[in-house]
């Protein structure tokens, strides 16, 4: 697994930094790719990986993130995707956030 990349959307917190630490370990390339930019920079400073900010519910963002990582690295061998989103108002949630938790959840 040495030498070869892997970039983790959603991979500033939770599961994802877990993963990050895991892979990073085998000495694979992560690319760490979310939209909280002030997480996923901490992230990568512990984790000593990349990070990318990057909306996956936008295809010119996934777009370039795929680029730029291929740009920095030389290669693209694993897409790992535990971006995700939570609604916590129950049946208060309006139609609105549910597409959008679904467009991250099932379609990023």
């Amino acid at each position: 697994m040495n030498g070869k990349t892997a970039i983790i959307s959603g991979g500033a917190t939770l599961i994802g930094q877990g993963i990050a630490t895991v892979l990073a370990g085998y000495g694979i390339n992560v690319v760490i790719a979310d939209i909280n930019a002030e997480a996923g920079e901490k992230a990568a400073a512990a984790t000593g990986a990349r990070f990318i900010a990057t909306d996956i519910t936008r295809d010119e963002e996934i777009a370039a993130l795929v680029a730029k990582t291929v740009e920095e690295t030389g290669r693209l061998d694993y897409l790992v995707n535990v971006a995700c989103t939570y609604l916590d108002e129950g049946a208060e949630t309006k139609r609105a956030d549910w597409l959008a938790a679904l467009d991250v959840n099932i379609v990023g």
